[in-house]
Order: C-alpha cells, then structure tokens, then sequence
C-alpha cells in the first residue's frame, strides 16, 4: 500500500476505473508497474 500511495496508483485506478474494469487482471498488474516506473523517472 505504501508505494501505490507513493505512485499515486490508487488515484490513477480511481481515474481510469472504466476502460481498466473491462481488462485482465494481468494486464492491469503490467499497466501498473509501466506506470509506477515511469513516475520513478
């Protein structure tokens, strides 16, 4: 929990909740990580 609150994942999730529902639970897992690396950069 600690980093999706550092990333802001949670907020992004909340945001993006109607095309991200309709998605596999790997490829939300994969859009994630692609997200908090790049707000690592």
């Amino acid at each position: 929990m600690r980093i999706l609150d550092q990333y802001g994942v949670l907020e992004y999730l909340e945001a993006g909740y109607e095309p991200l529902h309709t998605q596999s639970a790997q490829w939300i897992m994969e859009d994630i990580d692609e997200y908090i690396n790049k707000r690592k950069q």
